[in-house]
């Protein structure tokens, strides 16, 4: 939680972040056909390319998988958001900073930008 996007190195073959002061820890864009497809929420048709898709990211320790984290590709592809939370369209801090990891490569206007265009909120759990 305490590293900074700039700490992960990005690797555009196999769509992996490995961080830096550690290479142990790995995040993992999956392309299995576990989490694919169309999404379609009201939070996603505010971009100006309403169309969603689902991209599974693993986070990994070694080679055991830690976590996943569902995420959205958006506006295009543009931008990779955690999906938020239905009820209240927020995202936890973990969820954020991965979020700013997976965007960090990207050469478009930001994540901050992405999530207040979205309407999602950072709840501070």
């Amino acid at each position: 939680m305490k590293s900074a996007p700039d700490d992960y190195a990005y690797d555009d073959q196999d769509g992996s972040y490995v961080y830096n002061s550690d290479i142990n820890l790995r995040l993992l864009l999956d392309e299995s056909d576990e989490f694919e497809g169309p999404f379609v929420e009201p939070w996603v048709s505010k971009f100006s390319d309403k169309n969603g898709q689902r991209q599974l990211v693993r986070v990994y320790y070694l080679a055991t998988p830690i976590c996943k984290v569902f995420c959205v590709w958006v506006d295009g592809y543009r931008y990779l958001i955690p999906v938020p939370s239905p009820k209240d369209t927020t995202i936890n801090s973990f969820k954020y900073k991965i979020g700013s990891i997976l965007n960090h490569p990207l050469p478009f206007q930001g994540f901050d930008q992405a999530l207040q265009e979205a309407g999602i909120k950072i709840r501070g759990d």
